[in-house]
């Protein structure tokens, strides 16, 4: 790979990236077969974003962050009133790295939010892990909905039920390549 601009050179990435869905991660939605409130879409055609604030309007305010241990940064943002603060860590053998992300809330009172942990053609290995592609995501145990895209009902998405105590609580969830 050959960037030229700052910083340019010929590297060898790691392994082939894999993108996740770029809509917000968390929601409280209305109720459960609400559809998840996505990112406007911008076409070459019409390349304004119809809604610039589409973060700021479901709720999500980005709130920094900060580095931690050897560098690794912890990103802070809000839904509503529950503050989240955010971080994956490379664990696992060299051959076989993979990704814990660790969330952290802080919530006044009990409430219940949503979690948007994958979306694409989407494989149920068991009650806690599930593959998309190339990737497989083991999930604390919790409620899952497992359901099509309203807009793309090729894709499906996998949403957890979190039930956020009042006070503060974690989570942690294992993404992990595959080489098929």
């Amino acid at each position: 790979m050959n960037w030229s601009g700052q910083g340019s050179g010929d590297f060898n990435p790691a392994s082939e990236p894999i993108t996740l869905a770029q809509d917000v991660s968390f929601a409280a939605l209305a109720e459960e077969n609400a559809p998840w409130p996505l990112l406007p879409v911008m076409t070459k055609e019409a390349p304004t974003n119809p809604n610039p604030l589409y973060p700021k309007n479901v709720g999500y305010q980005f709130r920094g962050y900060f580095l931690g241990e050897s560098s690794i940064p912890t990103f802070q943002y809000r839904t509503g009133t529950i503050n989240i603060d955010d971080r994956s860590i490379a664990v696992g053998a060299e051959e076989q790295r993979q990704l814990k992300r660790v969330v952290q809330f802080e919530s006044p009172t009990q409430q219940t939010l949503w979690f948007r942990a994958l979306t694409g053609d989407i494989i149920r290995e068991s009650d806690r892990i599930f593959r998309s592609g190339k990737l497989r995501l083991t999930i604390p145990l919790s409620e899952t909905k497992l359901r099509s895209i309203s807009v793309e009902p090729n894709r499906s998405e996998l949403l957890l039920r979190l039930n956020v105590p009042q006070g503060e609580s974690s989570l942690e969830f294992v993404y992990e390549t595959l080489n098929k």
